[in-house]
């Protein structure tokens, strides 16, 4: 029987468990193409949706996925695996299936959610909420709109800031002045987080990836230490703070900064 892979989904198998799939391979290759290096399960190599063979364009992140690859299942052939076991695997499919032939879609919805930044909705009541955030969100906000020479505003309303043309198209030219793994990461990090501007900090190195989580749960965490611990909430900080970790082992990877 014929089994393909692609990096979003897997070969059907009716041993597969919902939501798992099996592992079909029994070894995983690294094998050197035109323009960087491609993943080979035994003698398949794995491929975008498009058909396409995945293509890593960076050394360290193709041998970080080739050994994401050899781990599922335990290592061992038949044994079933989850693609949350692949995050890195993901991002890149992300980048070079989807992200690199639309970044111009990509950076236009970035754009969007710098109209709505989450560091620019501020609180009036509690005081415990807008005391913090003027002493952690402003600071950020401050250096955003200095460094890139933007005129951002916050509110203490429901109502958007008013956002003019200028400050669009300056950030329109400071995007599409970014490399594709930088537009990757924003277009990853950004909506967890609400905040284009905690997007750039992290990129610039002013914030570490700690605390953007930290800086974008603010208003839920200060409501916990008031009014007690949400359950549900803490499970789902758990998620993002897992995903953020993942964007950042992306980043630093692709990068060459985690030495």
């Amino acid at each position: 029987m014929s089994t393909s892979m692609n990096v979003f989904n897997g070969p059907e198998s009716h041993r597969a468990k919902a939501g798992y799939q099996v592992r079909f391979w029994e070894k995983v290759l690294l094998r050197e193409e035109d323009q960087g290096y491609g993943i080979v399960l035994d003698k398949k190599p794995l491929k975008l949706p498009s058909g396409e063979p995945l293509v890593i364009h960076n050394l360290a992140l193709a041998k970080t996925i080739q050994k994401e690859w050899a781990g599922l299942g335990g290592g061992q052939k038949g044994q079933a695996f989850c693609f949350s076991d692949i995050p890195l695997t993901r991002i890149v499919g992300t980048m070079e299936g989807l992200i690199r032939h639309d970044i111009k879609s990509v950076i236009a919805k970035l754009i969007e959610y710098a109209q709505s930044d989450l560091l620019c909705f501020h609180s009036e009541k509690p005081k415990q909420i807008a005391k913090r955030q003027q002493e952690e969100w402003l600071p950020i906000v401050t250096w955003f709109s200095k460094k890139y020479q933007l005129s951002i505003k916050v509110t203490t309303t429901l109502h958007v800031p008013d956002f003019s043309q200028e400050t669009i198209d300056r950030l329109t030219v400071l995007l599409d002045s970014l490399t594709l793994i930088e537009v990757t990461v924003l277009s990853l990090l950004v909506p967890l987080a609400g905040s284009l501007i905690l997007g750039m900090a992290y990129l610039d190195e002013t914030v570490t990836i700690d605390e953007v989580f930290s800086l974008s749960t603010l208003p839920e965490r200060v409501q916990m230490e008031i009014w007690g611990t949400d359950a549900e909430q803490l499970e789902r900080f758990d998620r993002i703070y897992e995903e953020m970790k993942e964007i950042e082992q992306f980043w630093l990877i692709s990068t060459q900064k985690n030495g």
